[in-house]
């Protein structure tokens, strides 16, 4: 299976609405230069992968900027002063 098939049945077994999942998709393949007519279970695989890395580190980094903000620790003050 590959290509535009490939792509429907990956957003059916999300449970996410087509348009949304769609459109996330097409966005990755296109950036990474593929086709989606021919994209590869394979080729999705690894972007979705380095897709997941980009959102967990995005996430990791928001929750300890959050953490850093709210510290009512007196080192933790000091290292958010000077992040900013």
């Amino acid at each position: 299976m590959r290509g535009t098939e490939l792509l429907r049945e990956l957003s059916n077994a999300t449970g996410l609405p087509d348009d949304l999942i769609g459109e996330e998709l097409s966005n990755l393949i296109a950036n990474a230069g593929l086709e989606s007519e021919t994209v590869t279970v394979d080729e999705i695989r690894e972007l979705l992968g380095e897709y997941l890395q980009t959102v967990l580190l995005e996430a990791k980094s928001t929750i300890s900027e959050t953490e850093l903000e709210n510290s009512s620790d007196p080192v933790l003050e000091i290292a958010q002063i000077e992040i900013k």
